[in-house]
């Protein structure tokens, strides 16, 4: 074996020791480390964002932080998928998801369409929105702006984005046992708001 085939098997295994730190130690927690600090700094976050702590029903829980944002009712809910939702208090007939596996839900009264942006279509693969919307939301410029935004920054912690029958949903991926990082709280907050506020000037 030659050296420089040796030093192309170090680099593989480098690679694959990265590779399983970022996404087994990051995203699976298998020693809930992250778990236990999302816990911890959970009520400080309440706090910090003028929002309701509610305490869990059992120590092995993390609670939930309820309030307003601008009007609309806001939940964040580690203990339900690691679930982050802003209930719009204009509801529109749209149903947009990341995943394709809503496409088998109802939508009744809409139609699929695509967006003139490829970004969006990449993003939202479940397309939906009632007749009267879907030119105004297939071109949204300021959409499509929030996509590029939340591409970069939640490419890989985000496991669902959603919006249907007046909520915008997002879920994280991280640990085995779901949690949301305290520091993501916020900054994802701010960007729901942004397409709630988008898709109810719509």
């Amino acid at each position: 074996m030659n050296i420089v085939t040796s030093i192309a098997i170090w680099v593989v295994i480098a690679v694959a020791v990265v590779a399983l730190y970022w996404f087994g130690f990051r995203f699976y927690d298998p020693f809930e480390i992250g778990l236990r600090d999302a816990k911890k700094s959970f009520p400080g976050v309440a706090k910090e964002l003028g929002l309701e702590f509610v305490a869990p029903t059992s120590g092995e829980y993390v609670g939930e932080i309820k309030g307003k944002i601008n009007s609309n009712n806001v939940r964040i809910a580690p203990d339900d998928l690691a679930l982050i939702e802003i209930e719009l208090h204009d509801r529109i007939k749209v149903h947009l998801s990341n995943s394709e596996s809503f496409r088998s839900h109802s939508n009744e009264g809409m139609e699929a369409f695509d967006f003139k942006n490829k970004a969006a279509n990449d993003l939202f693969k479940t397309r939906f929105a009632s007749s009267d919307l879907l030119d105004k939301l297939s071109s949204s410029r300021r959409l499509f702006e929030f996509v590029e935004k939340f591409k970069r920054h939640w490419g890989k912690e985000v496991e669902d984005l959603i919006y249907s029958n007046g909520f915008v949903r997002v879920t994280f991926r991280y640990g085995f046992r779901r949690y949301i990082p305290a520091k993501d709280i916020q900054p994802m907050l701010e960007d729901l708001v942004v397409l709630a506020d988008i898709l109810q000037s719509l």
